[in-house]
């Protein structure tokens, strides 16, 4: 058994020996996650945007939908906005179905960038509420095109042997968004209400930072190749955009692309004609939703426990840093054992982490979020609460994207990942307003059963494997697999 040692200090230098081979691969691939850290950056501003004396009325009534007023205060809630962002990235993954093979994921991220700015600027200037929801929507579509194009983009542009962390990459600066985001806030707040203005506003530089870096990325070598039938510009393009994101020749490279990307799809033009890959993406993602759970009562959990004001710093810079460590530590597992590997001790990680509260509440039985249980009851809870973020983290959460985005051929990626991202947020109405009660807890338990036998026996192991490969292997029939393993 080797030293894991040893493992840990190989597998940072060969990640290290990788991204020193192109720097441009490296800056390309942190243009691109930005679309994640304005994600973040919303996350984190999102409760000081709405808290009392900014964008929320502290107390009584305020203005209507229609009031032409800045500085006019209004009954609303976190949900509201979610709400209005979550339609948002469901109409920007309708248009991503149509129009994202034709256009390429350069052009998604640049208009991903367009609509962030477009969409902050809207929300911080309008003066009334209407035009502030408007806003929040543009956002949203924003959002949605960035959650499309950037997996899609990074797995397209990055070596087989560290696509598995460059993507995992967009989870970690999502998390670093969310602090900054709160991190802005925290200041903000203090100045009355048009502080929520101002942190819009700073999002809508940063999208104009993103835009910016977009138009010096090239286009994805992938595409260019697909659109290449129709013009052999293309091609040369192609070749021209994989020297930039490496270094020495390309050639053979990109002619095993081009064969093998034509023989993944199996002749299936239609991404209903990759069910399998549809079936591992949507399910995937609805764990993720499910398993993200804890992460809602965070902000509760450590009022209860007595941390009052600071409770909301803990729930976004504390936890940040959890996930934080947490997905350096999937980076790690994943690099040595495969994605599926961590995504299986994540599970188990956030199955002992439910029993040990379980546990605990039912040695006296109480309700936690109602503040009946005793101190030690807490203390346990909050223990098991850190060690499920970080079980989470280094699962399904860090990896969801690259699965979803790996699964389909080149030829039918764009519409497939539009598919499961209409899925998705079509998922996310029950996670904005249901809150998960009691008779629930049970349902949990059998998720983390689900999930786990679902990643052991239907997800795929794609470590080290060319994206080609990938979508070769799932529509390759089950006993001409098992006989190949063989």
């Amino acid at each position: 058994i080797e030293n894991p040692s040893f493992v840990l200090v190989s597998s940072l230098l060969q990640f290290v020996r990788t991204m020193s081979l192109t720097v441009h691969l490296a800056a390309a691939t942190l243009v691109v996650t930005m679309g994640g850290l304005l994600f973040g950056y919303t996350i984190g501003i999102t409760s000081n945007v709405v808290s009392p004396g900014q964008l929320r009325c502290e107390s009584g009534h305020g203005g209507t939908w229609t009031t032409v007023e800045y500085g006019q205060c209004y009954e609303l809630s976190w949900r509201e906005i979610w709400l209005t962002y979550i339609i948002g990235i469901a109409i920007a993954s309708a248009l991503c179905a149509a129009m994202s093979d034709a256009i390429g994921r350069r052009k998604e991220m640049q208009i991903s960038a367009a609509l962030y700015c477009i969409g902050a600027l809207t929300t911080a200037f309008a003066p009334v509420l209407w035009g502030m929801f408007l806003g929040f929507g543009i956002y949203g579509a924003g959002m949605g095109f960035a959650m499309h194009a950037a997996p899609m983009y990074i797995v397209e542009i990055s070596p087989a042997e560290v696509r598995c962390c460059m993507v995992a990459l967009i989870e970690a600066v999502i998390v670093v968004g969310a602090m900054l985001g709160y991190s802005v806030g925290s200041l903000c707040v203090a100045i009355p209400n048009d502080g929520w203005r101002i942190m819009c506003a700073l999002s809508g530089v940063l999208a104009l930072v993103m835009g910016v870096g977009t138009c010096f990325v090239p286009r994805s070598p992938r595409w260019l190749l697909l659109r290449a039938a129709g013009d052999i510009t293309y091609a040369s393009e192609a070749e021209e955009a994989l020297k930039f994101l490496r270094r020495g020749d390309v050639g053979d490279e990109l002619m095993e692309i081009y064969y093998d990307m034509n023989a993944a799809s199996g002749g299936n033009e239609s991404v209903w004609g990759h069910k399998k890959a549809l079936m591992i993406s949507c399910i995937t993602l609805g764990f993720r939703l499910i398993l993200a759970q804890p992460l809602w009562f965070a902000v509760p959990l450590f009022r209860i426990a007595g941390f009052g004001r600071q409770s909301e710093s803990l729930s976004y810079i504390g936890v940040g840093c959890v996930q934080l460590v947490s997905t350096l530590l999937a980076l790690w597992l994943a690099s040595v054992q495969g994605c599926r590997a961590s995504m299986k001790v994540g599970i188990l990680m956030l199955v002992v982490a439910h029993v040990v509260m379980a546990v605990a509440l039912l040695s006296s039985p109480c309700v936690l979020l109602e503040g009946s249980c005793s101190a030690r009851q807490v203390a346990v809870a909050i223990f098991a609460f850190i060690f499920s973020t970080a079980g989470y983290q280094i699962g399904l959460g860090s990896f969801s994207w690259l699965l979803v985005s790996e699964v389909f051929p080149t030829k039918v990626r764009g519409s497939g990942v539009s598919t499961v991202l209409l899925c998705f947020a079509s998922s996310s109405f029950v996670v904005v307003f249901f809150e998960w009660s009691r008779p629930w807890d049970v349902l949990v338990f059998v998720a983390f059963a689900a999930a786990l036998l679902f990643v052991h026996v239907v997800v795929p192991e794609t470590r080290g494997m060319t994206l080609e490969e990938i979508g070769a292997d799932l529509l390759r029939p089950p006993r001409e697999k098992a006989a190949k393993e063989a």
